[in-house]
């Protein structure tokens, strides 16, 4: 319950407080009477996909025209978008 409430932001003590609140038993860590530990026949692969932490690249521009002036974050991906627009905002 601590990781989850850690997690989440909360403090453990007043997750606690709640389900007292609310009549709810908190989980036990004691097993039960009577289950087995279940094992695997052999270790098993589990793929997981991990979120890149470098941001995606993209163009950053800063452009003024007259009294107009643009701030514009673009996918890098789009960069012949963002080049078809620029010279049409120009234009």
């Amino acid at each position: 319950m601590a990781g989850v409430a850690l997690a989440n932001g909360l403090n453990t003590n007043q997750v606690h407080r709640w389900m007292r609140e609310r009549g709810i038993a908190p989980p036990s860590r004691r097993k039960p009477l009577g289950a087995e530990l279940t094992t695997l026949s052999e270790p098993g692969f589990v793929p997981v996909r991990v979120a890149s932490a470098v941001e995606a690249p993209v163009i950053r521009l800063e452009a003024q025209r007259g009294n107009a002036r643009v701030k514009l974050e673009w996918p890098i991906q789009a960069a012949d978008a963002c080049g078809a627009w620029l010279r049409e905002w120009l234009a």
